[in-house]
Protein backbone atom coordinates (compact mmCIF):
# COMPACT_ATOMS: atom_id res chain seq x y z
CA UNK A 1 0.00 0.00 0.00
CA UNK A 2 2.78 2.43 0.80
CA UNK A 3 4.51 1.29 -2.42
CA UNK A 4 1.48 1.87 -4.45
CA UNK A 5 1.29 5.46 -3.03
CA UNK A 6 4.59 6.32 -3.39
CA UNK A 7 4.35 5.50 -6.80
CA UNK A 8 0.60 7.74 -7.51
CA UNK A 9 2.49 10.57 -5.53
CA UNK A 10 5.89 9.90 -7.99
CA UNK A 11 3.75 10.19 -10.96
CA UNK A 12 1.63 13.01 -9.86
CA UNK A 13 4.53 14.80 -9.32
CA UNK A 14 6.16 14.07 -12.58
CA UNK A 15 2.87 15.16 -14.46
CA UNK A 16 2.31 18.29 -12.44
CA UNK A 17 5.89 19.14 -13.17
CA UNK A 18 5.47 18.15 -16.98
CA UNK A 19 2.54 20.45 -17.26
CA UNK A 20 4.19 23.34 -15.73
CA UNK A 21 6.88 22.86 -17.81
CA UNK A 22 5.26 22.93 -21.26
CA UNK A 23 3.38 26.17 -20.28
CA UNK A 24 6.38 28.06 -19.05
CA UNK A 25 7.59 29.79 -22.49
CA UNK A 26 10.96 28.93 -23.59
CA UNK A 27 13.73 30.96 -24.00
CA UNK A 28 13.47 30.73 -27.65
CA UNK A 29 11.17 33.34 -29.27
CA UNK A 30 10.66 35.90 -31.81
CA UNK A 31 9.41 39.32 -31.10
CA UNK A 32 8.66 41.52 -33.89
CA UNK A 33 6.45 44.32 -35.31
CA UNK A 34 5.73 45.87 -38.44
CA UNK A 35 3.46 47.76 -41.32
CA UNK A 36 1.93 47.43 -44.43
CA UNK A 37 3.47 49.10 -47.36
CA UNK A 38 2.75 53.33 -47.99
CA UNK A 39 1.15 52.19 -50.77
CA UNK A 40 -1.12 52.85 -53.90
CA UNK A 41 -2.67 49.47 -55.15
CA UNK A 42 -4.47 50.24 -58.73
CA UNK A 43 -6.66 46.77 -59.00
CA UNK A 44 -7.85 47.12 -62.91
CA UNK A 45 -10.97 45.16 -64.02
CA UNK A 46 -10.88 43.55 -67.77
CA UNK A 47 -13.55 41.36 -69.05
CA UNK A 48 -12.35 37.87 -71.16
CA UNK A 49 -12.14 40.94 -74.26
CA UNK A 50 -9.90 42.58 -72.27
CA UNK A 51 -12.74 45.96 -72.18
CA UNK A 52 -12.43 47.38 -68.74
CA UNK A 53 -15.45 46.93 -66.45
CA UNK A 54 -16.74 49.88 -65.24
CA UNK A 55 -18.98 50.37 -61.47
CA UNK A 56 -16.96 47.46 -59.81
CA UNK A 57 -17.57 47.89 -56.21
CA UNK A 58 -15.20 47.02 -52.81
CA UNK A 59 -16.14 45.90 -49.93
CA UNK A 60 -13.29 45.14 -47.19
CA UNK A 61 -13.99 43.75 -44.25
CA UNK A 62 -11.74 41.96 -41.36
CA UNK A 63 -11.76 38.35 -40.21
CA UNK A 64 -14.79 38.64 -38.24
CA UNK A 65 -16.56 39.99 -41.12
CA UNK A 66 -16.67 43.56 -40.02
CA UNK A 67 -16.54 46.44 -42.48
CA UNK A 68 -13.00 47.53 -41.85
CA UNK A 69 -13.80 51.73 -42.40
CA UNK A 70 -10.32 53.85 -42.62
CA UNK A 71 -7.65 50.69 -42.29
CA UNK A 72 -6.24 48.70 -43.76
CA UNK A 73 -7.34 51.01 -46.75
CA UNK A 74 -6.88 54.59 -45.80
CA UNK A 75 -9.88 55.70 -48.69
CA UNK A 76 -12.30 53.06 -47.87
CA UNK A 77 -15.36 54.47 -46.15
CA UNK A 78 -17.81 51.97 -46.61
CA UNK A 79 -19.50 49.86 -49.61
CA UNK A 80 -20.08 52.11 -52.38
CA UNK A 81 -17.25 54.82 -51.46
CA UNK A 82 -14.62 53.17 -54.45
CA UNK A 83 -16.00 51.87 -57.12
CA UNK A 84 -13.80 51.04 -60.86
CA UNK A 85 -13.72 54.09 -63.22
CA UNK A 86 -14.27 54.34 -66.77
CA UNK A 87 -10.76 52.57 -67.14
CA UNK A 88 -11.76 49.87 -64.96
CA UNK A 89 -9.24 50.99 -62.19
CA UNK A 90 -10.32 51.11 -58.57
CA UNK A 91 -7.04 53.12 -56.09
CA UNK A 92 -6.89 51.59 -52.87
CA UNK A 93 -4.55 53.72 -50.60
CA UNK A 94 -2.73 52.97 -47.52
CA UNK A 95 -1.24 55.43 -45.02
CA UNK A 96 1.28 53.54 -43.05
CA UNK A 97 1.69 53.87 -38.96
CA UNK A 98 4.89 53.71 -37.99
CA UNK A 99 3.85 50.51 -36.22
CA UNK A 100 0.57 48.90 -37.34
CA UNK A 101 0.86 44.71 -35.72
CA UNK A 102 2.97 43.22 -33.84
CA UNK A 103 3.88 39.49 -33.17
CA UNK A 104 5.67 37.26 -30.64
CA UNK A 105 6.45 33.35 -31.70
CA UNK A 106 8.09 30.73 -29.80
CA UNK A 107 7.33 27.70 -28.02
CA UNK A 108 6.42 26.35 -24.68
CA UNK A 109 8.62 23.26 -22.94
CA UNK A 110 10.92 23.91 -26.60
CA UNK A 111 8.32 21.68 -28.36
CA UNK A 112 4.56 22.63 -28.18
CA UNK A 113 4.39 26.09 -31.03
CA UNK A 114 2.83 29.39 -29.98
CA UNK A 115 1.76 32.17 -31.66
CA UNK A 116 0.36 36.03 -30.58
CA UNK A 117 -0.72 38.86 -32.67
CA UNK A 118 0.42 38.41 -36.39
CA UNK A 119 -0.37 40.29 -39.55
CA UNK A 120 -3.83 41.10 -38.93
CA UNK A 121 -6.18 39.61 -41.84
CA UNK A 122 -8.46 41.70 -44.03
CA UNK A 123 -10.46 40.65 -47.26
CA UNK A 124 -11.25 42.21 -50.45
CA UNK A 125 -14.20 41.57 -51.78
CA UNK A 126 -15.26 42.63 -55.46
CA UNK A 127 -19.22 43.39 -56.66
CA UNK A 128 -20.93 43.50 -59.75
CA UNK A 129 -24.24 44.40 -59.57
CA UNK A 130 -24.31 43.46 -56.35
CA UNK A 131 -22.92 40.09 -57.32
CA UNK A 132 -19.56 38.68 -55.43
CA UNK A 133 -16.96 38.57 -58.14
CA UNK A 134 -13.67 38.12 -57.00
CA UNK A 135 -11.72 38.14 -53.50
CA UNK A 136 -8.56 38.01 -51.99
CA UNK A 137 -7.07 38.98 -48.45
CA UNK A 138 -5.34 42.37 -48.37
CA UNK A 139 -2.05 40.97 -47.35
CA UNK A 140 -1.68 39.66 -51.18
CA UNK A 141 -1.11 42.90 -52.77
CA UNK A 142 1.92 43.70 -50.43
CA UNK A 143 3.27 40.09 -50.51
CA UNK A 144 2.77 40.12 -55.12
CA UNK A 145 4.50 43.57 -55.17
CA UNK A 146 7.62 42.85 -53.00
CA UNK A 147 7.53 39.29 -55.12
CA UNK A 148 8.26 40.99 -58.10
CA UNK A 149 9.97 44.25 -56.94
CA UNK A 150 12.90 42.17 -54.85
CA UNK A 151 15.24 45.78 -54.79
CA UNK A 152 14.15 48.65 -52.56
CA UNK A 153 15.88 51.03 -54.22
CA UNK A 154 13.48 50.55 -57.43
CA UNK A 155 10.39 50.67 -56.15
CA UNK A 156 8.54 53.02 -58.27
CA UNK A 157 7.22 55.69 -55.82
CA UNK A 158 5.13 59.11 -56.22
CA UNK A 159 4.40 61.89 -54.28
CA UNK A 160 0.36 62.22 -53.85
CA UNK A 161 -1.84 63.86 -51.90
CA UNK A 162 -5.37 61.38 -51.02
CA UNK A 163 -8.57 61.45 -49.20
CA UNK A 164 -8.23 59.41 -46.03
CA UNK A 165 -10.01 58.77 -43.57
CA UNK A 166 -9.09 60.55 -40.53
CA UNK A 167 -9.27 59.03 -36.60
CA UNK A 168 -12.71 60.69 -36.31
CA UNK A 169 -13.90 59.41 -38.79
CA UNK A 170 -13.79 61.98 -40.98
CA UNK A 171 -12.02 63.12 -44.36
CA UNK A 172 -8.67 64.25 -44.46
CA UNK A 173 -6.01 65.02 -47.14
CA UNK A 174 -2.37 63.32 -46.47
CA UNK A 175 0.28 64.32 -49.13
CA UNK A 176 2.96 61.77 -48.95
CA UNK A 177 5.35 59.45 -51.17
CA UNK A 178 3.19 56.04 -52.26
CA UNK A 179 4.96 52.65 -53.62
CA UNK A 180 3.01 52.46 -56.91
CA UNK A 181 1.48 49.10 -57.60
CA UNK A 182 -0.47 47.85 -60.49
CA UNK A 183 -2.55 44.77 -60.67
CA UNK A 184 -5.11 43.32 -63.68
CA UNK A 185 -7.57 41.22 -62.84
CA UNK A 186 -8.97 39.81 -65.81
CA UNK A 187 -12.64 38.04 -65.40
CA UNK A 188 -14.79 36.00 -67.40
CA UNK A 189 -18.20 37.69 -66.97
CA UNK A 190 -21.34 36.97 -69.27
Amino acid sequence: MKRRRFVLFGLAVVVITFGVLAWIPSSKFVIGDGAFLQAEHRIRFLNANGEPIQNVDVVITDRLGKHAIGYPVSNYSGRGSLRSNGDGEIALCHVSKPVEFSFKKGYYCYFIPYEHGGIPEYTLTYYLDDKPIYHHAYFDLDSNFLQTHSNVDAFPIRERTVTVVGDDGRPVSFTGRFIENHKTITLSLP
